[in-house]
């Protein structure tokens, strides 16, 4: 059996609870009524128990969706929402590259105030994808909102960093992982995908909370009402305002946690980089799915990042990365 620490800081707790008990907040005081009775009296169900399985009900519910939660949180769906995103996120880059380049401009020596400043810049920018063009790297917005643009940063490195399609090859470098990276990495991403959720299950609340009170203003107004509702207005004032907080607040706090995840899995990726180009070459592929192709391409990388002794010999950004492999390629011709 497992101890109460373990299933606190399990999957269910974070994943199908915290988004559930959002939703079952605002939901319980319209299903008291008729529900808690009827379970009392069915099952012997008390009001605290009640309160648990809608918790569960609903986080079940928010988690089934999980897909389409993220495809529009980072930007896949619905784009008319996050385009003020996008539009914010290229004037946040263009913010940063220049205060970045100002900062450490060629002979300047900085202070340690100015250190500090640069350091953060530097981090501001590391939310934003890495890309080669022309011989030259760039930071460049990928997706429309933050969240989403974070994400691309790790989902995307073993292309940008290695050559190697991450997204297709998602299982077979956490297969390939140390045990202790693979746990990491997966504690880190049940714990963002959590705020996610959560902060999706807020959005929820407050359009059912805004529904709800134009429903009733509509019914003041034209003395109909097709649904009659005893409750007071202020639980529905109260989940609007409890939805557009928690709407806010995690997903603010899901952006550091996906930063998190991030740094797990760009590590993650490099630990098992060289294990992974010699299970590609243990197959006899077809030159026709690309995947030899890759494979000779990352080895070309990886004989330049280490020497014979497995040693690493120095830290190749993106800007020499492309150049180094093409020179490579060309003194093996």
């Amino acid at each position: 059996m497992k101890e109460a620490s373990e299933v606190l800081d399990g999957d269910f707790l974070r994943r199908i609870i915290l988004p559930g008990a959002v939703a079952a907040s605002y939901a319980h005081p319209y299903l008291r009524s008729w529900l808690v009775p009827m379970t009392h009296k069915q099952y012997g169900l008390e009001v605290g128990l009640v309160l648990l399985a809608e918790a569960v009900f609903f986080g079940l519910l928010v988690s089934s969706a999980t897909v389409p939660i993220f495809q529009v949180y980072e930007g896949f769906r619905l784009r008319r929402l996050t385009r003020c995103a996008e539009w914010w996120n290229r004037k946040r880059l263009k913010k940063l590259e220049a205060a970045y380049m100002a900062l450490n401009a060629p002979g300047r020596k900085l202070t340690e105030e100015e250190k500090n400043k640069s350091s953060k810049l530097f981090e501001g920018l590391s939310d934003y994808l890495i890309v080669e063009s022309e011989g030259k790297a760039e930071y460049t917005v990928e997706r429309p909102t933050l969240l989403g643009n974070i994400m691309a940063t790790y989902e995307l490195y073993p292309k940008t960093r290695y050559g190697v399609n991450g997204v297709a090859f998602w299982n077979h470098l956490l297969s390939l992982a140390p045990e202790s990276a693979r746990k990491s990495f997966e504690e880190n991403v049940t714990f963002a995908d959590s705020m996610v959720l959560t902060s999706a299950t807020g959005a929820l609340v407050l359009l059912v909370a805004l529904c709800s009170m134009l429903g009733r203003l509509i019914g003041t107004i034209s003395g109909l009402a097709i649904i009659k509702v005893s409750l007071p207005v202020g639980v529905d004032i109260g989940g609007f305002l409890g939805g557009v907080a928690t709407w806010f607040l995690f997903y603010q706090l899901s952006l550091p946690a996906h930063r998190k995840v991030r740094y797990v899995f760009q590590a993650l990726t490099d630990l098992t980089m060289p294990k992974f180009v010699r299970y590609i070459n243990a197959f006899d592929v077809k030159k026709a799915t690309g995947a030899a192709a890759k494979a000779e391409e990352v080895e070309d990388y990886l004989v330049l990042l280490y020497n014979a002794n497995g040693q690493p010999k120095e830290i190749f950004d993106v800007a020499t990365l492309g150049p180094a492999l093409r020179n490579s390629s060309k003194e093996e011709g």
